[in-house]
């Protein structure tokens, strides 16, 4: 494995522009039809541009919830230019590059040269990457900022704690999982100054970047919609999913039908956070009542996050089939005729190797993750920048088990996985075989 490790590094560069060259002809090869999260955004997006206002529009004030304001307001920037999808997936192309640029950097300062190409690898081979420019989704958006929050954290200097605070608080305004590095930064920095390694100052440029997107985006939003809005206000919705009688540790939307627990009758009639106080009012009453049965769904949503890793790799193939549809037809005893009917045998096969490449990387680089933590505790457990990772992907973690479990919802923890993955790579794999 050694050998081919070392052709694929030494052939960095082309392999690199390869990547790209594929990324621009599926862009232009896919007829982009949005459905689910991306056509939902985009419906935003062009309710804004319709209305020339930003998100959220008074008309969004009894939706059922508010979600992903900044990358809302972004992509309506995008299609105010050029109103197409194509747009977004330049758009998205340019985030891929950003991503791999971050990832890059963040691994060679915190290891080295050598491991940052290995981390890069990894995160071609790794599908999904690929896939999601085919998407309308925060994905890509919020782990390049969140890389970009974590790249000037390791700068340690006052006036990149403060660009980190910044891009905290831009992460923040895409999706609450922000709040997640958020926390994991402050208990490093707590435990430093405890320590007296670092100042206070350093704590109180980080707060300052935060606290002034946090206010600046939320008076905007104040000031044209009547609300400080700031971030996603969807999270009672999910923990209700989460939190009933029929949950099963992933999505659940039956929970909202006549005679369930989120059921509202008129719903046109509530604002949307008057909704998210019921739903959350009811998640709430059904966890007090149920504690013992709403901590054994845990292992359900790490199980719904973890077992496979279908996020995009279908979209490389079908534009409205999933590795998920076709396991929950295998559940349901539905003849595979009637969801395959449409596609050639060709299609079929394609997409069924796709997924078996694909799951034998994602597994892999899991596998390896988890083997290099117990192998190299000592090297991991003993580096701050390593623990604030970590500390990241479990606070992170816990946040998705208060709610549900997705596939997608663990993408952006593989850029640190990456990370992590180039250390143990490099020190067992290629030290071992030489």
């Amino acid at each position: 494995m050694a050998k081919v490790l070392n052709i694929l590094l030494s052939h960095f560069k082309y392999f690199l522009s390869f990547y790209f060259i594929i990324q621009i002809l599926l862009l232009f090869r896919f007829p982009i039809q949005y459905t689910s999260d991306s056509g939902y955004y985009f419906k935003l997006a062009q309710d804004c541009i319709s209305q020339r206002g930003i998100y959220p529009l008074p008309q969004h004030l009894f939706e059922d919830f508010i979600v992903a304001p900044l990358y809302v307001n972004i992509i309506t920037l995008l299609l105010a230019i050029f109103n197409s999808s194509l747009t977004i997936g330049i758009f998205n192309i340019v985030l891929n590059a950003l991503q791999i640029l971050l990832l890059y950097k963040v691994t060679t300062k915190i290891i080295n040269e050598k491991a940052a190409r290995i981390s890069v690898l990894m995160y071609i081979l790794y599908l999904n990457n690929l896939g999601l420019v085919l998407l309308n989704l925060t994905e890509l958006l919020f782990t390049v900022v969140v890389s970009s929050s974590i790249y000037f954290y390791l700068k340690r200097k006052s006036w990149s704690w403060l660009l980190s605070g910044i891009f905290c608080g831009v992460s923040i305004a895409i999706r609450p999982l922000g709040w997640a590095l958020v926390m994991s930064f402050l208990l490093i920095i707590a435990y430093k100054i405890y320590k007296k390694e670092v100042q206070y100052s350093g704590l109180l440029y980080l707060l300052t970047g935060l606290l002034s997107v946090v206010l600046l985006f939320g008076s905007i939003t104040n000031l044209s919609f009547g609300k400080f809005v700031y971030t996603s206000d969807n999270g009672p919705l999910n923990i209700l999913m989460g939190a009933n009688d029929h949950a099963n540790g992933g999505y659940y939307e039956k929970v909202f039908e006549k005679g369930e627990a989120g059921y509202i009758e008129h719903p046109e009639n509530l604002t949307f956070y008057q909704k998210q106080e019921f739903w959350m009012n009811q998640a709430v009453s059904w966890i007090s009542a149920h504690p013992v049965k709403w901590i054994m769904l845990f292992p359900k949503k790490i199980f719904n996050m973890f077992a496979w890793d279908d996020i995009s790799i279908s979209k490389l193939v079908f534009n409205n089939f999933t590795l998920l549809n076709f396991l929950k037809a295998l559940k349901e005893h539905i003849p595979l005729s009637n969801i395959l009917g449409g596609f050639s045998i060709i299609q079929i096969a394609l997409w069924g190797l796709l997924i078996l490449y694909h799951h034998l990387i994602y597994y892999f680089i899991i596998y390896f993750f988890i083997f290099g933590l117990i192998k190299f505790r000592k090297i991991v457990f003993n580096n701050s920048d390593f623990n604030m990772l970590l500390l990241f992907i479990t606070i992170g973690i816990i946040m998705t088990l208060i709610a549900v479990g997705d596939p997608r919802y663990k993408y952006p923890y593989m850029f640190i996985i990456f990370i992590f993955n180039s250390l143990f790579i490099s020190k067992y794999l290629i030290v071992k075989e030489k």
